[in-house]
């Protein structure tokens, strides 16, 4: 496919009828790029999804020849520490792949996000992601001027035949998670993200959390300590793969085995249900050693997940 560089044009999608050549060039990207249809970081849209976005003016078609080769997902949001984050990421038919043709598609993409800042770019950066196996995109940002701020790492677990828990401590009780605790949940697990990197407060209440972590609350386990909560593990669960969406122990109760003791129970739980692998994904630098624990009970890495950045004022 010659798609020269120049012959990049920029547009909004359409109608429906051009959802169905978009979907064909993100499935051709997602099949090279080696995306993992399972992954809980990365996803591939399918057509219903992609039919929601034709109103939407933060999805760009990039085509040549009036044939669609690609397209500009853009969105924007503040962290609590005052970054401002204006995030592009990129899909390009393989065929139509060159350094001249990311460049053209990039270029656009920080010209448009710099629209929406306006003046304000001293706590505004550029922001983009990419997998270990997005090894064109990798490589592209970072020749300019992208760096990684974070990775994440995924992991699976296939043998469920894990080593028992450590016994209950005496004040601790473990069960399935109660209505009323939802909102006692949702705020722990605020309170066990806030200052963390890339953190947002919410301006919300807990129903979004309920909405998509605690679906299956029968998949979910929260340890008490005289009827506190102290400790939770959400799960959701489809066909025979389950994911581990939040899982969290309290700071100062921590270093009592509370995490394994959920982690563990619930593998068994999941796998009385039918369950043949976990999914999750953490931190990979084990900041919160996370990390440790998922791989002493028999998680695998899998794949690693790049965020990059790069401040706005740098192209000033």
């Amino acid at each position: 496919m010659d798609t020269p560089a120049n012959e990049l044009s920029f547009r909004a999608l359409r109608d429906r009828d051009e959802v169905k050549d978009l979907l064909a060039v993100r499935q051709a990207s997602a099949a090279h790029d080696r995306l993992d249809p399972l992954s809980t970081c990365e996803h591939v849209a399918d057509f219903d999804e992609l039919t929601r976005l034709t109103d939407d003016e933060r999805l760009i078609v990039v085509t040549a020849h009036d044939q669609i080769v690609g397209d500009i997902c853009l969105s924007q949001w503040r962290e609590s520490d005052g970054t401002n984050v204006y995030l592009h990421n990129l899909h390009l038919d393989p065929r139509a792949r060159s350094p001249q043709r990311w460049q053209a598609m990039l270029d656009y993409a920080e010209q448009c996000l710099r629209q929406q800042a306006g003046g304000a770019v001293d706590q505004a950066v550029f922001a983009s992601n990419a997998s270990a196996t997005e090894t064109d995109q990798a490589k592209f940002l970072q020749d300019n001027g992208y760096q990684v701020v974070w990775t994440m790492i995924e992991m699976e677990l296939t043998n469920f035949d894990v080593a028992p828990p450590v016994l209950v401590p005496g004040d601790i009780v473990v069960g399935a998670p109660r209505p009323d605790e939802y909102r006692a949940i949702w705020q722990m697990n605020e309170e066990v993200y806030a200052g963390t990197w890339g953190y947002i407060a919410p301006d919300h209440d807990e129903s979004d959390f309920v909405a998509s972590h605690l679906a299956q609350p029968e998949l979910c386990l929260v340890a008490r300590q005289r009827e506190k909560i102290v400790g939770f593990i959400l799960c959701q669960q489809k066909d025979d793969v389950a994911v581990i969406g939040e899982f969290s122990v309290a700071k100062d109760m921590q270093g009592r085995g509370i995490g394994r003791i959920l982690l563990t129970r619930v593998i068994g739980l999941l796998g009385q249900r039918g369950a043949h692998r976990i999914r999750l994904h953490t931190d990979a630098d084990n900041q919160a050693r996370a990390r440790g624990l998922y791989e002493r009970i028999g998680f695998q890495p899998i794949k690693l997940y790049y965020r990059f950045r790069k401040p706005m004022s740098r192209n000033v």
